[in-house]
């Protein structure tokens, strides 16, 4: 009888490997040195690579965690609070003429009254944002300076950015 040639088992690799070997090669080292940290054969991780399309998410990672890219944010999120500061300053001003001046365009005192509260309230509420957002922001850049692990700073990114929409009102 003739003896079947046997198979070697198929080693099974835990997710918890294979997502260390994900964060590993987002940190910048090469398929070689996880190869020889983890003792994961390279034909593996490479497969892992191609299948999991860790490339992509290290352009991903790369465009969302540069630093640039925070700075824009926060012009464009500096801008538009400004902008919405003049908005509710330009409306007091034009409801305290309306206290003062009969001829403007409110039909009565409370009219006027109530626009001055509008623009009061709109713009206490934009600089308790603006403060919320502004800790939330200085908060991003220590992280940012102090992370190096870039798929640890992108997930602390991504929350900072929902709890900012959250309690920044963007």
């Amino acid at each position: 009888m003739a003896e079947v040639a046997s198979k070697k088992p198929i080693k099974r690799w835990s997710s918890e490997i294979r997502n260390q070997a994900r964060d590993l090669y987002l940190a910048e080292n090469s398929l070689s040195d996880i190869s020889e940290e983890l003792e994961v054969p390279l034909p593996t991780l490479r497969y892992w690579q191609n299948k999991d399309n860790w490339s992509s998410t290290k352009t991903a990672l790369a465009e969302t965690v540069d630093s640039a890219n925070l700075d824009n944010m926060v012009d464009s999120l500096t801008r538009s609070r400004s902008q919405a500061l003049n908005d509710y300053q330009s409306i007091q001003q034009v409801a305290r003429e309306g206290l003062q001046d009969e001829e403007l365009k409110f039909r009565d005192k409370k009219q006027a009254v109530d626009a001055m509260m509008a623009g009061l309230k709109g713009e206490g509420d934009l600089l308790n944002q603006s403060v919320s957002t502004q800790l939330i922001i200085e908060i991003a850049k220590v992280l940012d300076d102090e992370l190096t692990d870039p798929f640890l700073r992108q997930r602390i990114g991504t929350k900072l950015a929902a709890i900012g929409q959250l309690y920044g009102g963007n």
